[in-house]
């Protein structure tokens, strides 16, 4: 059975006990960008909360992209993707490696 989570955005539901066990946001966005075969790294709120700096979880999780710059609604929850050139991507992704990496 397939569950549509969004506009062509479809998934295998996993089930337990309780239901169906959706995908967090941030697998969504990473699925989202191998499909049109872009790079993402997070940004913002959503940047300090995966990095832990911040207990905070955003509504809007917003991810840079050298794709197409939308928002995809998910259920109450909205991934912004916003478009920069891709020389200024490679260089955030180095940044946040550096970042992470320590």
């Amino acid at each position: 059975m397939l569950v549509r989570i969004s506009q062509g955005i479809y998934l295998y539901p996993m089930r337990n006990r309780f239901g169906i066990l959706k995908p967090s946001i941030d697998d969504i966005a990473v699925a989202i960008a191998q499909k049109d075969k872009a790079g993402i790294i997070p940004s913002g709120l959503t940047a300090l909360n995966k990095l832990a700096l911040s207990t905070q979880v955003t509504m809007n999780a917003v991810y840079l992209t050298d794709a197409t710059a939308r928002e995809i609604k998910i259920g109450n929850r909205t991934i912004v993707l916003k478009q920069l050139p891709l020389f200024h991507l490679r260089r955030q992704m180095l940044f946040s490696a550096m970042t992470m990496s320590r």
